[in-house]
């Protein structure tokens, strides 16, 4: 099971290299309980290079390899493909990208790329076509899967749904320790396979070196992209450049929830957690539930992804107090009221500000991305948002910013303006942008294609939709950055995290051991 590095002229993000591969140790952990003769090895490309993943490779020679690529990742994953078949292994892509574009891969990657599992579970899925290998159940069996028939025809089988509390807890003992990692100078300890993960952490937050953090993902899906939602099809309730391909609210039992973190105190040491799930506070009750069944010799603190409208609710900020949070990430993305708008935020600046001044208040972190290029950008609104960053600074409660341009990657919204003409006129007579003249000349370059320039993407819907220039937004990227004290920008489509003790220098609170 392999996590795909990132393309080589992408530049990683705030958590690249600080976490591990949770759905890669789910699949892994589902595939010994189920067939447990079956060898599973997880090498993650977040840690380690793609020359190292292609000489594990030539080392194992393994039956089979599945793939997770995201856009940013996808050249390294056809490179990781095409070297395990010189070995004659069975190809299998997954994640949001291969789930997107499935159609598109397995008719350009004919010689690479054998199967696509699709949607957001790959437990069973993975353990059904190894049974169909193995020959025992038929390939319409296994569900989520993306194959070719007979003349290369594309077949879709369903996705079978799965209660979240049937998967089982995550083994994290499955990573490879470091030393067979070649990372000998990292000392064995209780960590594990976690070493390199918390040490990363460590090195890029050293605020918060104290802490033993590691991921967990208890819940999924946001309430916000979830209205009216169709799998597979783009919500227009769905921020604009969200590219989730299942958003839908779904999360475990509370007392399976406590278990999962017992297990990575008990065996970890762990202190701290990155709750993954795509909007936590999407789940108040669950939130409350969580909160009344806490056991009370646990005493971890928690770092969630929400959404501003749900955080401007002060019930909601208590629930995260009282269960230990003491950091949040928020998609802020503007100080302009119509980019807002424009971006499907469904909420204006002073619902980010509400959101922000409460977290202030109860002493919780804040770490806030920006997108910039919503359609109809002008240099007054760009500048509305560094005059809302400044606002946020003084608030003292600020420890990381990831600014970025719009990408408009498959499965958003973002990338339905740029393919579907009829979508595209009605958003742009809603928000008042003109279509440039040549843009089905730049859309048909795409059209059933796998393989996506990110900086090319992102470069032309600036171009397509906004009213300043490209150079423009990464101007504006850089003085969000050098408000901070950080000048870094990149130029790739993804911003970098600054991490410190920036605004009035409040920092992690200490645990209480």
């Amino acid at each position: 099971m392999i996590n795909t590095p990132l393309d080589p002229d992408i530049r990683e993000s705030s958590s690249t290299s600080c976490f591990p591969p949770l759905s890669l140790i789910s699949i892994a952990t589902h595939l010994r309980e189920h067939i447990p003769e079956v060898r599973v090895n997880i090498v993650d490309g977040g840690i380690c290079s793609t020359d190292y993943i292609l000489t594990v490779l030539e080392a194992m020679c393994p039956d089979l390899i599945g793939v997770s690529t995201y856009t940013a990742s996808y050249s390294s994953a056809l490179n990781i493909a095409k070297a395990a078949k010189k070995h004659n292994s069975i190809v299998v892509f997954g994640n949001d990208h291969a789930s997107h574009v499935a159609s598109a891969i397995l008719t350009n990657q004919r010689e690479t790329v054998d199967f696509i599992v699709h949607g957001d579970y790959g437990e069973i899925p993975m353990e059904l076509l190894i049974r169909h290998l193995r020959g025992e159940i038929p390939v319409k069996q296994v569900p989520g899967l993306v194959w070719r028939g007979q003349r290369g025809k594309i077949n879709a089988n369903p996705i079978r749904e799965q209660n979240l509390d049937e998967i089982p807890i995550a083994d994290r003992h499955l990573l490879p320790k470091p030393r067979s990692m070649g990372l000998a100078h990292m000392r064995e300890s209780k960590l594990q396979g976690l070493t390199p993960y918390v040490s990363n952490f460590r090195e890029k937050y050293p605020a918060s070196s104290d802490f033993t953090p590691t991921t967990i993902n208890i819940a999924r899906g946001c309430k916000h992209g979830s209205q009216k939602y169709r799998y597979g099809i783009p919500s227009s309730k769905n921020c604009i450049y969200c590219d989730i391909c299942d958003l839908r609210l779904r999360h475990v039992s509370p007392h399976r929830a406590w278990s999962e973190v017992r297990y990575l105190v008990d065996n970890f040491g762990i202190d701290f957690l990155h709750e993954v799930a795509d909007s936590f506070t999407s789940f108040p009750a669950f939130i409350e539930s969580l909160v009344r069944h806490k056991p009370s010799d646990l005493n971890v603190k928690w770092f969630v992804y929400a959404r501003a409208k749900e955080l401007a609710n002060p019930r909601i900020i208590d629930l995260l107090k009282q269960l230990g949070v003491i950091r949040v990430n928020v998609g802020m993305d503007s100080g302009d009221d119509t980019m807002l708008r424009a971006l499907h935020k469904g909420h204006g600046v002073d619902i980010n500000k509400r959101a922000a001044q409460l977290l202030a208040r109860n002493k919780i972190q804040l770490q806030c991305s920006f997108v910039l290029g919503a359609p109809g950008e002008t240099t007054q609104s760009l500048q509305h948002t560094v005059n809302f960053l400044n606002y946020l600074l003084d608030l003292g409660n600020v420890v990381a910013i990831d600014p970025s341009p719009l990408l408009p990657l498959p499965g958003a919204p973002a990338w339905r303006m740029l393919t579907d003409p009829e979508y595209r006129s009605i958003q742009a007579r809603r928000f008042g942008f003109r279509i440039k003249a040549d843009i089905d000349k730049f859309v048909k370059k795409y059209v059933n294609q796998d393989c996506l320039s990110t900086g090319e993407l992102a470069e032309e819907w600036v171009r397509q939709f906004c009213n300043v220039d490209y150079n423009t937004i990464l101007r504006y990227m850089d003085r969000l950055l050098a408000i901070t004290g950080s000048a870094r920008v990149v130029r790739g489509g993804f911003g970098i995290a600054h991490d410190s003790t920036i605004g009035n220098g409040w920092t992690f609170p200490s645990l209480e051991k």
